[in-house]
């Protein structure tokens, strides 16, 4: 599956990242959590900003 591009201003920490490797963390998120690709991404985008 080819990455979607991100929105920079909805989210500004995953657009810094390799964008396959985003999509495949979406992904693993959506099958392992049950979640949509929308609260995927939130999650992933919270989630990455604190590390940073």
């Amino acid at each position: 599956m080819k990455p979607q591009p991100f929105d920079p201003n909805e989210f500004p920490t995953l657009v810094k990242y390799d964008s396959q490797k985003i999509e495949d963390a979406i992904q693993k998120l959506m099958k392992d959590r049950s979640m949509t690709r929308q609260q995927a991404m939130v999650n992933l985008e919270q989630d990455l900003s604190e590390l940073e």
